[in-house]
């Protein structure tokens, strides 16, 4: 298709905006399209359009359920959406596809926590949440997260002083 070469060639220049109009009419008039759904969610993931990135990866993902990198994306767009109950259910699909990813672990607990933040779910699980997170190898470039993660734990679990050390020492 035409139109779906031009927007991977706009795609491609840096030009996301354009690839968006042009994606968005092609996707409606062709919803089986399934590689043009995918650009335009990464296309709205790029230029920061997280709930538009969310419902297109999530379109996407109707057609290509296996799709594990496009799962794990699509609960990060979820996450930055603030999305949390299709977060807490991407994140679970991502860990499920890949199973040795650290990314998709920390995601799910990630969601599980804010999930816990929200109200649901069971407060007791903060423990083993944070046994979890303890033991993840994440790369040092995602300290920062992990610092920030164990400190919402402990702020759940009612520990003030040591979220307060956690987020002095991140």
């Amino acid at each position: 298709n035409l139109t779906f070469l031009e927007s991977l060639v706009e795609s491609a220049a840096g030009k996301h905006y354009n690839a968006i109009t042009k994606l968005e009419p092609l996707v409606v008039s062709s919803p089986s399209h399934v590689r043009a759904r995918k650009l335009l969610a990464a296309s709205y993931v790029t230029t920061r359009q997280w709930r538009r990135a969310a419902r297109s990866y999530r379109d996407y993902l109707e057609t290509a359920p296996n799709d594990a990198i496009a799962t794990l994306q699509y609960a990060e767009a979820c996450r930055k959406a603030n999305d949390v109950r299709e977060f807490l259910q991407a994140a679970q699909s991502a860990e499920r596809l890949l199973p040795r990813s650290t990314r998709a672990k920390w995601l799910r607990i990630d969601a599980e926590i804010m999930d816990l933040r929200r109200g649901a779910g069971d407060p007791a699980r903060l423990e083993s949440l944070a046994t979890e997170l303890a033991a993840l190898e994440l790369p040092q470039a995602a300290e920062s997260e992990f610092e920030l993660l164990r400190a919402r734990i402990a702020r759940l679990q009612g520990r003030g002083e040591e979220t307060l050390r956690i987020l002095k020492e991140a």
